[in-house]
C-alpha cells in the first residue's frame, strides 16, 4: 500500500479534466506509484498514489490534484500535506482542499484545512455544484483519501 493516496470516484454526469497538480519530485527519495490519467470520466475512478523513502526527512512530501468542469468553469482541488519528519517525530499529514464555484465570495482559491484531525470526513460545501466527500484513512506518517463525487 502507497504512503499516500488519492482516489477519485466520479459518480457524477461530468466528465472533469485533469489540470494540474503537485507531486514529490525527487525520484530519489520519493516514488508515484500511480498518476491520474488527463480525464475523470463519468462513473469511473482515478488514483494518485506515491510512497516515501528518505523524503519524510528530506523535505515535504505534497501531492495535490485540480480537477475542471470545462463546461461551468467550476473546479475542486485536494492536497495531502506530508510535513517533515524526522525517525517518525513531527506532524502528521493532513489534506486541504481548494475549490471554484464562479463566484469569489462563495470560493476558496487558496488550500485551506477544513478540519482539525486528518481522520475526519468532510463534505465540501454546498456551493460547490456537486457532493464532493473525503473520506481519508489517517496514521501518523501515511494518509489516504477516497473521495467520492456524485450529483447533488
Amino acid at each position: 500500500m502507497p504512503d499516500f493516496s488519492m482516489e477519485f470516484t466520479n459518480a457524477s454526469k461530468t466528465v472533469f479534466s485533469y489540470e494540474r497538480g503537485d507531486y514529490p519530485a525527487d525520484p530519489v527519495v520519493d516514488t508515484i506509484n500511480q498518476s491520474p490519467a488527463k480525464e475523470l470520466a463519468k462513473f469511473s475512478t482515478e488514483t494518485y498514489s506515491w510512497s516515501q523513502a528518505a523524503s519524510s526527512i528530506v523535505s515535504y512530501n505534497d501531492g495535490s490534484c485540480y480537477w475542471n468542469d470545462s463546461a461551468s468553469g467550476q473546479w475542486f482541488g485536494v492536497k495531502i500535506h506530508a510535513p517533515v519528519q524526522v525517525f517518525m517525530i513531527g506532524t502528521a499529514p493532513y489534506y486541504q482542499v481548494s475549490y471554484w464555484t464562479g463566484n469569489e465570495s462563495t470560493s476558496k482559491r487558496d488550500w485551506f484545512t477544513p478540519v482539525n484531525d486528518p481522520s475526519t470526513v468532510y463534505d465540501f460545501p454546498s456551493d460547490v455544484k456537486w457532493k464532493i466527500r473525503i473520506h481519508p484513512t489517517a496514521a501518523h506518517t501515511t494518509l489516504q483519501l477516497a473521495i467520492s463525487i456524485s450529483d447533488k
